[in-house]
Protein backbone atom coordinates (compact mmCIF):
# COMPACT_ATOMS: atom_id res chain seq x y z
CA UNK A 1 0.00 0.00 0.00
CA UNK A 2 1.42 3.57 -0.70
CA UNK A 3 2.32 6.12 1.86
CA UNK A 4 -0.52 8.12 -0.15
CA UNK A 5 -3.12 5.53 0.64
CA UNK A 6 -2.05 4.58 3.95
CA UNK A 7 -2.22 8.54 4.98
CA UNK A 8 -5.53 8.80 3.71
CA UNK A 9 -6.74 5.66 4.99
CA UNK A 10 -5.16 6.90 8.51
CA UNK A 11 -6.54 10.35 8.55
CA UNK A 12 -10.10 8.75 8.01
CA UNK A 13 -10.32 6.58 10.58
CA UNK A 14 -8.89 9.16 13.44
CA UNK A 15 -4.94 7.74 13.21
CA UNK A 16 -3.87 11.27 12.94
CA UNK A 17 -0.92 10.37 15.35
CA UNK A 18 -0.01 7.54 13.53
CA UNK A 19 -0.09 9.74 10.13
CA UNK A 20 1.73 12.35 11.77
CA UNK A 21 4.57 9.64 12.52
CA UNK A 22 4.30 8.67 8.75
CA UNK A 23 4.92 11.71 7.40
CA UNK A 24 8.54 11.74 7.74
CA UNK A 25 8.98 8.28 5.75
CA UNK A 26 6.40 10.22 3.05
CA UNK A 27 8.93 13.26 2.85
CA UNK A 28 12.32 11.10 3.08
CA UNK A 29 10.65 9.25 -0.16
CA UNK A 30 9.47 11.75 -2.12
CA UNK A 31 11.68 14.55 -1.58
CA UNK A 32 10.95 15.75 -5.11
CA UNK A 33 7.18 15.61 -5.94
CA UNK A 34 5.22 18.80 -4.40
CA UNK A 35 2.52 17.28 -4.02
CA UNK A 36 3.72 14.23 -1.76
CA UNK A 37 5.35 16.79 0.53
CA UNK A 38 2.11 18.79 0.72
CA UNK A 39 0.12 15.60 1.74
CA UNK A 40 2.69 15.23 4.21
CA UNK A 41 2.52 18.78 5.50
CA UNK A 42 -1.34 18.34 5.67
CA UNK A 43 -0.60 15.20 7.83
CA UNK A 44 1.65 16.99 10.52
CA UNK A 45 -1.35 19.79 10.04
CA UNK A 46 -4.10 17.75 10.72
CA UNK A 47 -2.17 15.99 13.52
CA UNK A 48 -1.16 19.10 15.61
CA UNK A 49 2.12 19.44 14.32
CA UNK A 50 1.93 22.91 13.18
CA UNK A 51 5.33 23.77 13.57
CA UNK A 52 6.70 21.37 11.65
CA UNK A 53 3.81 21.68 9.46
CA UNK A 54 4.62 25.42 8.86
CA UNK A 55 7.76 24.62 8.17
CA UNK A 56 7.06 22.32 5.65
CA UNK A 57 4.89 24.38 3.81
CA UNK A 58 7.02 27.47 3.60
CA UNK A 59 9.78 25.19 2.23
CA UNK A 60 7.53 23.93 -0.79
CA UNK A 61 6.08 28.03 -1.37
CA UNK A 62 9.95 29.19 -1.04
CA UNK A 63 11.04 26.51 -3.68
CA UNK A 64 8.27 27.19 -6.10
CA UNK A 65 9.60 30.69 -6.28
CA UNK A 66 6.36 31.35 -4.24
CA UNK A 67 4.06 29.97 -6.83
CA UNK A 68 2.34 27.05 -5.12
CA UNK A 69 -1.26 27.81 -4.19
CA UNK A 70 -1.71 24.92 -1.98
CA UNK A 71 1.23 25.72 0.20
CA UNK A 72 0.38 29.90 0.40
CA UNK A 73 -3.31 28.46 1.11
CA UNK A 74 -1.78 26.75 4.13
CA UNK A 75 0.45 29.01 5.14
CA UNK A 76 -2.26 31.92 5.64
CA UNK A 77 -4.74 29.15 7.10
CA UNK A 78 -2.04 28.23 9.98
CA UNK A 79 -1.25 32.16 10.42
CA UNK A 80 -4.81 32.97 11.32
CA UNK A 81 -5.22 30.16 13.57
CA UNK A 82 -1.82 30.35 15.45
CA UNK A 83 -0.03 33.25 15.00
CA UNK A 84 -0.09 36.96 15.75
CA UNK A 85 0.42 37.96 11.81
CA UNK A 86 -1.09 41.37 11.11
CA UNK A 87 -3.93 40.81 8.91
CA UNK A 88 -3.25 42.81 6.28
CA UNK A 89 0.36 40.28 5.77
CA UNK A 90 -2.27 37.30 5.54
CA UNK A 91 -4.92 39.26 3.00
CA UNK A 92 -1.85 40.31 0.93
CA UNK A 93 -1.39 36.28 1.00
CA UNK A 94 -4.83 35.36 -0.22
CA UNK A 95 -4.86 38.10 -2.65
CA UNK A 96 -2.13 36.81 -4.18
CA UNK A 97 -3.20 33.52 -4.29
CA UNK A 98 -6.71 34.70 -5.30
CA UNK A 99 -5.14 36.36 -8.48
CA UNK A 100 -2.77 33.67 -9.22
CA UNK A 101 -5.99 31.14 -9.41
CA UNK A 102 -8.42 33.46 -11.43
CA UNK A 103 -5.37 33.81 -13.94
CA UNK A 104 -5.49 30.10 -14.49
CA UNK A 105 -9.54 30.19 -14.98
CA UNK A 106 -9.00 32.89 -17.69
CA UNK A 107 -6.41 31.28 -19.57
CA UNK A 108 -9.38 28.50 -19.82
CA UNK A 109 -7.83 25.85 -17.10
CA UNK A 110 -11.26 25.03 -15.03
CA UNK A 111 -10.15 22.32 -13.41
CA UNK A 112 -11.68 21.67 -10.25
CA UNK A 113 -8.49 22.64 -8.01
CA UNK A 114 -8.77 26.30 -9.02
CA UNK A 115 -11.92 26.63 -7.68
CA UNK A 116 -11.60 24.72 -4.43
CA UNK A 117 -8.71 26.87 -3.83
CA UNK A 118 -10.76 30.08 -4.54
CA UNK A 119 -13.66 28.20 -2.60
CA UNK A 120 -10.34 27.83 0.24
CA UNK A 121 -9.92 31.75 0.00
CA UNK A 122 -13.30 33.00 0.14
CA UNK A 123 -13.84 30.27 3.46
CA UNK A 124 -10.81 31.99 4.95
CA UNK A 125 -11.88 35.42 4.83
CA UNK A 126 -15.38 34.18 6.59
CA UNK A 127 -17.16 35.16 2.72
CA UNK A 128 -19.20 32.08 2.62
CA UNK A 129 -21.88 32.29 0.21
CA UNK A 130 -19.07 32.76 -2.18
CA UNK A 131 -16.99 30.40 -0.64
CA UNK A 132 -20.40 28.63 -1.52
CA UNK A 133 -20.38 29.52 -5.12
CA UNK A 134 -16.94 27.91 -5.94
CA UNK A 135 -16.86 25.06 -4.03
CA UNK A 136 -20.33 24.04 -5.71
CA UNK A 137 -17.91 24.68 -9.13
CA UNK A 138 -15.47 22.80 -7.56
CA UNK A 139 -18.02 19.96 -7.56
CA UNK A 140 -19.65 20.16 -10.91
CA UNK A 141 -15.92 19.67 -11.87
CA UNK A 142 -15.52 16.75 -10.79
CA UNK A 143 -14.16 17.17 -6.52
CA UNK A 144 -17.00 15.05 -5.44
CA UNK A 145 -14.49 14.53 -2.00
CA UNK A 146 -17.25 14.26 1.14
CA UNK A 147 -14.37 13.73 3.31
CA UNK A 148 -12.41 16.69 2.34
CA UNK A 149 -15.29 18.82 2.93
CA UNK A 150 -16.24 17.20 6.31
CA UNK A 151 -12.51 17.25 7.73
CA UNK A 152 -10.68 20.37 6.68
CA UNK A 153 -9.91 21.89 9.61
CA UNK A 154 -10.49 25.40 8.49
CA UNK A 155 -14.24 25.04 6.94
CA UNK A 156 -15.53 24.79 10.91
CA UNK A 157 -17.43 27.77 10.09
CA UNK A 158 -18.32 26.65 6.96
CA UNK A 159 -19.91 23.51 8.14
CA UNK A 160 -22.02 25.27 10.25
CA UNK A 161 -24.15 27.40 6.94
CA UNK A 162 -26.81 26.02 4.68
CA UNK A 163 -24.17 26.26 1.91
CA UNK A 164 -22.30 23.11 3.54
CA UNK A 165 -25.70 21.50 3.83
CA UNK A 166 -25.96 22.35 -0.12
CA UNK A 167 -22.43 21.10 -0.75
CA UNK A 168 -23.13 17.62 0.60
CA UNK A 169 -26.27 17.34 -1.07
CA UNK A 170 -24.67 17.93 -4.10
CA UNK A 171 -22.04 15.36 -3.62
CA UNK A 172 -24.55 12.70 -2.55
CA UNK A 173 -26.89 13.16 -5.24
CA UNK A 174 -23.93 12.79 -8.00
CA UNK A 175 -23.10 9.50 -5.60
CA UNK A 176 -26.59 8.23 -5.89
CA UNK A 177 -26.92 8.55 -9.46
CA UNK A 178 -23.54 7.30 -10.20
CA UNK A 179 -24.41 4.40 -8.21
CA UNK A 180 -27.90 3.85 -10.23
CA UNK A 181 -26.09 3.96 -13.58
CA UNK A 182 -23.52 1.66 -12.20
CA UNK A 183 -26.21 -0.67 -11.12
CA UNK A 184 -28.73 0.11 -14.32
CA UNK A 185 -25.65 -0.99 -16.77
CA UNK A 186 -23.70 -3.38 -14.92
CA UNK A 187 -20.35 -1.33 -15.32
CA UNK A 188 -17.35 -1.07 -13.73
CA UNK A 189 -16.98 2.04 -11.44
CA UNK A 190 -13.74 3.38 -12.53
CA UNK A 191 -15.22 3.86 -16.22
CA UNK A 192 -18.43 5.83 -14.92
CA UNK A 193 -18.58 9.21 -16.70
CA UNK A 194 -18.40 12.05 -14.30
Amino acid sequence: MSLLARNSILLETGGLELATRYAADYIEVNQDCTYCLLDAADNYYLGGDHERAMALYQDIYDKSLQSDSDAAIRIAEIRLEFTQDSPSEIQSLLEQVRNTELKFLEAGHEDSSHFLRLGTIANLQKEYEIAFGWFMKADRAGFYDEFWYKSEPTLEGYRQTNYYLKNMDFIRDHKRKQQEYVLANGIDVLMVPR
